[in-house]
């Protein structure tokens, strides 16, 4: 889904429950339940998340199906420049994913992910969201890899309560070369003051990639929204 690149402020947060199918490391592995996140503001401009996804595997042997947790990820996103009141911002933001899951489906490696987002208002109902991400595994007793991500997304603020969305997905591995590109054509419906549900439709757009996914994201916010 479309990350904007403004920081929660102090004491402000969010609880994402968010399930993904479409782009993927690994073709044998998908999501048993969402995947966790939770963001929360602590300073001006900068925001801490930690996240916790739970994985099921097909082994290539064609063995019965593993369960079991994926990678702590704890990170920062720091607003560098612009910011809610102007028409632009940019954040930058490191992750890092700890080997805590089970080594089974996501090996004993570390990634660490920077990443910088930029968003851009060219008009007072239009909002462009854009992001360039690097995923590297470091350590580890597997075969090194590497990922470049990128995304791109034009929201339409119709009304408070709907919002649809159009976003262009990447991921290159930096190893291989491999590319995997999708359109992902989404809806925002915001509920309340404290939640929102984001639904959309992940479509292929070259062979390397899943013909037709689904994602859907369900989010609890407190204190002041973005």
């Amino acid at each position: 889904m479309a990350k904007t690149a403004i920081p929660f402020a102090s004491g402000a947060g969010v609880v994402k429950l968010d399930y993904a199918g479409g782009i993927g490391r690994s073709g044998g592995s998908s999501q048993v339940i969402p995947e966790a996140t939770v963001e929360t503001g602590i300073g001006k401009g900068l925001e801490v998340l930690a996240r916790f996804p739970l994985l099921r595997v097909m082994p290539a042997s064609g063995g019965p199906a593993v369960i079991g947790g994926g990678e702590l990820a704890v990170g920062a996103r720091y607003l560098v420049a612009g910011g809610v009141e102007r028409i632009y911002a940019v954040a930058i933001q490191a992750i890092v994913e700890a080997p805590t899951g089970d080594t089974r489906l996501v090996g004993n490696a570390t990634q660490v992910m920077p990443a910088i987002f930029a968003d851009w208002r060219p008009a007072r109902p239009i909002v462009v969201h854009s992001d360039l991400m690097f995923d590297r595994f470091v350590g580890g007793t597997g075969p090194g890899s590497g990922f470049v991500g990128y995304g791109y997304a034009v929201v339409w603020l119709a009304t408070t309560h709907f919002v649809p969305v159009l976003e262009f997905v990447g991921s290159t591995n930096t190893i291989t070369g491999t590319t995997q590109l999708v359109e992902q054509p989404e809806v925002i419906l915001r509920f309340g003051s404290h939640w929102e549900l984001k639904a959309g439709l992940t479509i292929g757009l070259n062979p390397r990639t899943p013909p037709l996914g689904l994602r859907v994201q369900v989010d609890w916010f407190w204190g002041k929204w973005k």
